[in-house]
């Protein structure tokens, strides 16, 4: 979910610097956002990958993770973390793709992943008996097919060509793209703040509960999970 805030504060606001700088008739410094939003959502999807698998453990424990949901978490965390790159890149382009003109484009990549993640979700933790393991394999093997989709769409671009020099990394250009973009982080970054609360408190309440801590956390989970995975 916080990789996800950063995927779409990077996608919506080079999406955005893309609209703008069309208007003006300035195909070039288009291109030099749509371009410093890749490199960047390429940059930081490298950094986040690395932390959350260094400190998974202190992560889980800021979110609530109980003791006997523990070394599912690892297990399915440590696995996620391998994919973020590509869901980060993938949802990045995704918003990109939309302000492009293209959001049947965008929507059908979408749908694809999401879909072909529910359908290998049972072969995976049933048919092969991977358990909490396969469930994570099948969620980044969708968002795989979803990044090369949308990173196929990079030379299908309709309003600008994206050169080398696009893919540039500049100060002012890469700051106003995440300052467009921060709206998005901000709204996204709040699931997480009140996921982590919920956690927090389903883990001491939900203890005292017939059902334990273990069913509510992990039901809420999913619904946030499912909602990842339509992003």
């Amino acid at each position: 979910m916080i990789c996800l805030a950063f995927s779409l504060m990077l996608g919506d606001g080079a999406s955005s610097y893309l609209s703008l700088k069309l208007g003006e008739k300035k195909k070039e410094e288009a291109a030099k956002g749509v371009g410093n939003g890749i490199v960047l959502a390429v940059i930081l999807s490298i950094i986040l990958c690395v932390a959350s698998l260094i400190f998974l453990p202190q992560l889980l424990n800021v979110f609530g993770c109980t003791d006997n949901l523990r070394e599912y978490a690892i297990q399915y965390g440590k696995i996620i973390a391998i994919g973020l790159p590509f869901m980060m890149i993938g949802t990045a382009l995704n918003s990109i793709i939309r302000a492009d003109g293209s959001p049947k484009y965008a929507m059908t990549t979408m749908v694809t992943g999401a879909v072909l993640n529910t359908i290998l979700d049972p072969i995976f933790i049933f048919v092969f008996k991977m358990g909490v393991e396969g469930a994570a394999i099948a969620t980044i093997f969708s968002q795989f097919v979803t990044f090369i989709l949308n990173a196929w769409y990079i030379k299908k671009f309709k309003s600008i060509e994206i050169s080398k020099e696009a893919l540039q990394l500049k100060l002012k250009v890469a700051k106003k793209v995440s300052a467009l973009g921060i709206s998005s982080f901000i709204t996204q970054m709040s699931f997480v703040v009140v996921m982590a609360f919920e956690n927090n408190l389903l883990a001491k309440y939900g203890a005292e509960s017939k059902f334990g801590a273990e069913i509510p956390i992990t039901v809420l989970r999913n619904c946030y999970e499912n909602k990842s995975n339509f992003k």
